[in-house]
């Protein structure tokens, strides 16, 4: 019997795709956010990332946001291992019957978000294809990089941002679910055109001793704590801190709503690192020094299995749920 990437899933692909290839030993092993190799003493590292069109051109996003989100994407994987991007390759796939005009949007929206990230767009592909399909890879470097090493026991879990914006916009834009006019405007904003966290390297750099591991929440939240989980072989995490403005909180009364939003969303480009047990404090004022917030929402325990919240003493389940391709 044939197997079809639609039996496996998109992770299983990954991990038959890494089986296959010789590796080598990387400061960035093949996996994580990014990869890195060294030259010279500090860490070039290397991203690229992918979206199909028909997939994330969302109702109401223009050519441009297209192109900014695809360049934002590939940024935010090299930010979130301690790197700035010092340049950009594009590749774009697409029908001959694509207005010219869209495909110049698509480069202005890319350039945009080059210029926005400190860097160039220096060189690139064009294909033919039937669907339109935008590549973005990231070269970046970094003084120090931060793995995603497996997490031990007590470990805090902290994220660099509110969740919950992308998750809203999502269900309003595909689902059809009302947004309050107090929230909408900001949650169309971040939904189509998320921020890479660049503004937050110098301080990943500086705390780098103190972090266990990091991540970026591309996927959505549970995704990425799940992600940890599995890097670690064993063992769950405790989220006691829902990481939502009191904005959000205030316009939606809907707590399962509210939940899935945060969970679920996805693209949201937030930094998730697990601090070493004890260090929190330390973390906590390089962060402040900076003028940045950093959210401590949890912690890893490896006697559970899972992700759960912790609501009103009780535990909520919280499923592996998030994008994935061959599915």
């Amino acid at each position: 019997m044939v197997s079809t990437l639609g039996s496996f899933g998109e992770k299983k692909v990954i991990e038959t795709i890494i089986k296959a290839i010789r590796k080598r030993k990387l400061p960035l092993e093949i996996g994580d956010d990014a990869t890195a190799i060294t030259v010279a003493s500090k860490y070039i590292l290397f991203k690229i990332d992918t979206i199909v069109g028909k997939y994330s051109l969302l109702p109401g996003m223009n050519y441009r946001d297209l192109g900014w989100r695809i360049v934002t994407a590939a940024v935010s994987d090299i930010v979130v291992k301690g790197g700035r991007p010092l340049s950009l390759l594009m590749s774009i796939t697409a029908p001959s019957d694509l207005e010219l005009e869209k495909l110049i949007d698509i480069m202005k929206g890319a350039d945009e978000a080059a210029e926005f990230y400190g860097t160039y767009i220096d060189g690139g592909d064009t294909n033919e294809g039937s669907e339109l399909v935008l590549s973005c890879a990231c070269i970046g470097s970094a003084n120090k990089v931060i793995k995603r090493n497996p997490l031990r026991e007590g470990d805090v879990i902290a994220v660099s941002g509110f969740f919950g914006y992308t998750g809203l916009g999502f269900q309003y834009l595909l689902e059809k679910k009302e947004l309050p006019p107090s929230i909408k405007n900001v949650v169309l904003s971040k939904t189509y055109r998320p921020i890479a966290r660049l503004d937050l390297v110098n301080v990943l750099e500086e705390s780098s001793e103190y972090i266990r591991s990091s991540i970026d929440s591309s996927d959505g939240l549970a995704e990425s704590l799940y992600q940890l989980i599995k890097c670690t072989g064993e063992g769950g995490i405790i989220v006691d801190n829902l990481p939502v403005h009191t904005t959000i909180l205030n316009a939606i009364q809907d707590f399962d709503r509210l939940l899935r939003a945060v969970f679920y969303g996805g693209e949201e480009f937030e930094i998730i690192i697990a601090v070493k047990r004890g260090f929190e404090n330390k973390v906590k004022k390089i962060f402040e020094k900076y003028n940045k917030d950093l959210i401590f929402i949890g912690n890893y325990r490896h006697k559970l299995d899972g992700v759960y919240f912790m609501k009103d003493q009780k535990r909520i389940h919280i499923e592996r749920k998030g994008w994935e391709y061959f599915s």
